[in-house]
Order: structure tokens, then C-alpha cells, then sequence
């Protein structure tokens, strides 16, 4: 595994969450609620693969892939259901799109 610094790490983080979301409209908590919240969270967070992961050299990158991902499924929503929705937390996240 390659050294990379904070920032990147947390922005890789940051994708594989903002993507979670985009897939399955569900984002874990990093705060245990429960031993029936940690089950529950075991079965509904999704395994990311390897070949899933993109790593990018910096905020701006990252900033135009989330981009790309969500013109996709609103494209993809609007085309299959007519609407699209998206929930967008508040932080950095809003800095980048």
C-alpha cells in the first residue's frame, strides 16, 4: 500500500461515502448507536472492491468525479423514474461539487 497523506485519504473516504450514498441512499454513521445499529449496519453497507476505489490527485479531481457520478444516476433516474432527487450533507462535500 502506497503512503498518502491525510487529505488525499479523507478524500478518498469522502468519494467512497458520497458514492455509497449515490448506490444505496444510506450513509454510516462513524458514531455506534447500538449492538442492534452495528448489525444493522453490517448488512446494509456495501463492500467496496478494489476495483471500485479511485484514487485522485487532489480536492479539484475528486470534485469533478462526484460531479460526473451524480450527472450519471440523475440522468439515469430522470430517464428510468421521471425524477431525481439527491441529499447532500452539509461541509467540504459542498465546496467541491
Amino acid at each position: 500500500m502506497i503512503a498518502c497523506s491525510t487529505n488525499i485519504r479523507n478524500l478518498q473516504l469522502l468519494l467512497c461515502l458520497t458514492w455509497t450514498t449515490l448506490c444505496h441512499g444510506f450513509v454510516p454513521s462513524p458514531i455506534p448507536r447500538s449492538e442492534a445499529f452495528l448489525q444493522l449496519l453490517a448488512h446494509k453497507t456495501p463492500v467496496v472492491l478494489s476495483s471500485n476505489v479511485e484514487i485522485l490527485p487532489d480536492a479539484s479531481a475528486v470534485g469533478a468525479r462526484i460531479r460526473a457520478i451524480v450527472d450519471d444516476a440523475a440522468e439515469q433516474a430522470l430517464a428510468e423514474k421521471g425524477s431525481f432527487a439527491l441529499a447532500i450533507p452539509g461541509g467540504s462535500i459542498l465546496q467541491m461539487l
